[in-house]
């Protein structure tokens, strides 16, 4: 029997969707990313399906720890939120997501992928016209840093503006090469959001 993780914090959806789910394989929740950890260093799963948000944390978080491991094709992983805009979407492939759904999905629809998910892992498009990349950026005397940790990139120098062209042109020639992750894939940019969380002085 294929064996399903879901993390979600609601405890009336986690319980409506584990009756859906139990008709898949077998079920074990998680209300939090902490739980969703420990259950995976337990025991082995074939699918994960993921509330984006949660009270310690993204999901994404996870994502990015379970690629360093797994390949798309070895550990499947559907992300889900009520949020899932379309710079959510495109953040959610290229961190190594197979798929994800806004919410409310049709149940029809969204079984449908996890049953597809467990016979036979695919990967969905992230053909969207934008994409976001975090940073944290700092001054040590008169010389500005900032670090991208989704692309690993470390700049510095005297301008913080110049500093942030320069990633925004890095993060959107890596992420049309496809070179920015391993597994990113699919994804066209045009725009760029970047969201700052600047450190404190």
């Amino acid at each position: 029997m294929k064996r399903i993780l879901y993390i979600e914090d609601n405890a009336t959806v986690q319980l409506i969707v584990k009756r859906q789910l139990a008709k898949l394989g077998e079920v074990s929740a998680a209300g939090d990313l902490k739980e969703g950890r420990l259950l995976l260093r337990e025991r082995s799963f074939d699918l994960l399906l993921s509330d984006l948000y949660l009270p310690d944390g993204e999901a994404f978080e996870l994502v990015f720890e379970i690629r360093r491991q797994h390949s798309p094709e070895q550990f499947p992983v559907i992300l889900v939120s009520a949020s899932m805009d379309q710079l959510a979407r495109a953040k959610s492939f290229r961190l190594g997501a197979n798929d994800c759904f806004a919410m409310p999905t049709p149940w029809p629809v969204l079984l449908g992928a996890v049953e597809r998910m467990l016979a036979r892992p695919y990967v969905g498009s992230a053909e969207v016209n934008g994409v976001s990349a975090t940073y944290v950026e700092g001054r040590i005397d008169s010389r500005f840093w900032l670090f991208c940790p989704e692309f690993n990139l470390f700049l510095e120098g005297d301008n913080p503006e110049g500093l942030r062209d320069t990633l925004a042109q890095r993060v959107k020639a890596d992420t049309a090469a496809g070179t920015g992750l391993p597994f990113v894939r699919n994804v066209r940019v045009s725009e760029h959001l970047i969201k700052t969380v600047p450190q404190h002085q």
